[in-house]
């Protein structure tokens, strides 16, 4: 089964980036926006947990861009935003597990409804998080509703929440505070996590010091797997004790070397070896989302071998990555042109931003569309618009330097 559709601006790129200016970013996004904002009310979208899929995640969308969509709509979204996240934050669970999930739970509502007003009280929810997440009994480690999720939406706090929802500039090179959720809450949480992998890893005599598991199933991917769970700990580094950061380092030079030849991770640990014809590139399963662990490790380290991977994975998502299960984050194509755009901030190189605008361009082709099928959650933002919505605004010239993938930043 083939799961991308072919890219017609191979061999085009430059050509077709510079005609997709300005002027066609803000037309999309007017008209995404409208489509968003236009929506038929479901039912699900609001009873739904978590920014994956419910309405905190299109809440989230419109509050990060509400400057753009303030010029592009002439009015406000404000009563939009306050509504949602009223909501959402007058609804969260009773369940302890169903408060700690992160992408598809409470604690990822409680991170993007964070604002000036409900700071306080937020942060203290998020703190108190914490110590669920630290049990040993904690089932998860990986990011939509495990450990590594806690640290992700903590990154999104320090390093993106300020800039863009309290428009305090932090020039993306420093936290505004590094201590609002206090570095105690996160060494608890990577404390759980390392014995957590350190544990599977030794029963299971796994190849790498650090191994992990979701549902009986040895993930590679961002969303469930091993290349999320090693990012966001990653991004943590000085929290680390030597020994513990030897061993995740390790961890994350064995990853490499289950890179496919063609650029692709495998989905999970049955297909080491193994060749897989309907390759899943995706965000949540695949190089586009285990490209965002190695664009950290390069920036940290400056390491060739872990550039010469991302570019490895950012020709195949160039040339397999517009997929058909629409334009959403998570197996989407504006997930896959986020590879492109933090590649261009990595580098500098105009390519990746040539490709990260045509993708732009195929994720608004009608012939495009055409082939793809409608996500469960159209508008979402994980596997619809209001993802989108976000990739559109970050192309924006003013905001290419700061992009970050939605919920999952990385620490530049």
């Amino acid at each position: 089964m083939v799961r991308f559709i072919a890219n017609k601006f191979i061999g085009k790129s430059k050509e077709v980036a510079e005609n997709t200016d300005e002027k066609f970013l803000k037309s999309s996004i007017q008209a995404v926006a409208r489509h968003i904002l236009e929506r038929p009310q479901n039912d699900e979208e609001w009873s739904d947990r978590g920014p994956y899929t419910s309405v905190s995640g299109t809440g989230l969308a419109l509050a990060l861009n509400r400057d753009v969509l303030q010029e592009v709509l002439h009015r406000s979204v404000n009563k939009e935003i306050q509504d949602i996240f009223n909501y959402c934050l007058q609804n969260l669970s009773k369940n302890r597990e169903r408060q700690a999930r992160y992408l598809c739970g409470d604690l990822g509502t409680l991170v993007a409804s964070l604002n000036v007003s409900v700071r306080d009280d937020v942060i203290e929810r998020i703190e108190q998080i914490s110590h669920i997440l630290a049990e040993k009994s904690y089932p998860n480690d990986e990011v939509l509703y495990g450990r590594a999720g806690y640290l992700a939406g903590v990154l999104w706090i320090r390093y993106v929440h300020f800039c863009f929802i309290e428009k305090i500039d932090t020039n993306f090179s420093r936290t505004v505070n590094e201590n609002l959720i206090s570095d105690d809450c996160v060494k608890r949480v990577l404390k759980a996590m390392y014995e957590s992998g350190r544990k599977y890893s030794k029963k299971h005599n796994s190849p790498c010091p650090l191994f992990y598991e979701w549902h009986e199933s040895e993930y590679i991917g961002a969303a469930h797997g091993l290349a999320g769970i090693y990012h966001t700990m990653m991004s943590f580094e000085n929290l680390l004790a030597p020994s513990e950061l030897d061993d995740l380092k390790a961890s994350i030079d064995w990853l490499l070397t289950v890179q496919i030849t063609e650029g692709n991770w495998p989905s999970s640990s049955k297909w080491f070896g193994r060749e897989r014809e309907d390759q899943l590139i995706h965000w949540c399963h695949g190089a586009s989302g285990v490209i965002h662990l190695y664009i950290q490790m390069y920036h940290k380290t400056r390491d060739e071998k872990y550039l010469e991977a991302c570019k490895l994975a950012g020709h195949l998502i160039w040339e397999k990555g517009v997929i058909k299960k629409g334009p959403g984050l998570c197996h989407g194509v504006s997930g896959n042109g986020y590879a492109f755009l933090m590649l261009y901030r990595l580098t500098s190189d105009e390519k990746w931003l040539s490709r990260a605008l045509c993708f732009a361009r195929l994720m608004m082709d009608k012939d495009v569309q055409g082939q793809q099928r409608t996500p469960d959650s159209p508008y979402s933002l994980f596997e619809g618009w209001a993802g989108a919505l976000c990739f559109l605004c970050d192309l924006l010239p003013e905001r290419r330097d700061k992009a970050q993938f939605p919920l999952y930043p990385n620490t530049f």
